[in-house]
């Protein structure tokens, strides 16, 4: 499994550096930014973890940096990390989606239980993803017609349909059904069914 790495972001070197000696000490991976577009030129977001963010940064803020990964589509937990925060500031940024929002002078005990929290759910997701992205895999390895086969089986209709649906012989859809239900590694209609909503290919109900 992929180490997590907690991100920290804030122009205030000895505030950066503090956090990162007292994360460290704690067992996390940790990674230093003195700015946003540092964190977005240099920054694998593709690893799991989680963002220490500080709200007024010189160039982009926190703020703007937060909808800027929303809008790449970056699931890092940003947990907001500054001593200008205010009651408006937290709203907005729960609002978008943020893990946390503490004070800098937050105690050791506070800081590393909103990490943990941040960091737990941004494996599960990490996992979530890997597995998705497996499953799919394991679907495109099927030939045009088995994806054909693939959707009808897991409609629950018969051979002898998905046989007239697609004009081809009955024996053939069985042929097929049974390769594509041993490269998917599912035993029935109804496993089929799951692996094809949780990668999108069938609408979820």
């Amino acid at each position: 499994m992929m180490e997590p790495i907690v991100r920290i972001i804030d122009d205030d070197e000895e505030a950066r550096e503090s956090t990162a000696f007292l994360l460290t000490m704690a067992g996390w991976c940790t990674q230093t930014y003195e700015s946003a577009q540092s964190f977005l030129d240099n920054d694998d977001v593709s690893v799991p973890g989680c963002i220490l963010l500080d709200i007024r940064m010189p160039g982009m803020t926190g703020m703007e940096l937060q909808l800027k990964l929303s809008e790449d589509h970056v699931e890092l937990p940003i947990i907001f990390l500054s001593g200008h925060g205010d009651m408006s500031m937290a709203i907005h940024a729960f609002r978008r989606g943020a893990a946390d929002f503490l004070e800098k002078n937050v105690t050791s005990e506070e800081l590393q239980a909103a990490v943990k929290k941040a960091v737990t759910a941004s494996m599960k997701n990490f996992s979530s993803n890997c597995e998705k992205k497996k499953l799919l895999e394991l679907y495109e390895s099927l030939t045009p017609r088995e994806k054909q086969v693939c959707v009808g089986v897991a409609q629950g209709k018969l051979n002898k349909v998905i046989a007239y649906e697609l004009d081809i012989a009955e024996r053939t859809v069985k042929m097929h059904r049974s390769h594509l239900l041993e490269k998917l590694v599912v035993k029935s209609p109804v496993e089929l069914a799951f692996l094809l909503k949780s990668i999108g290919v069938l609408d979820a109900e």
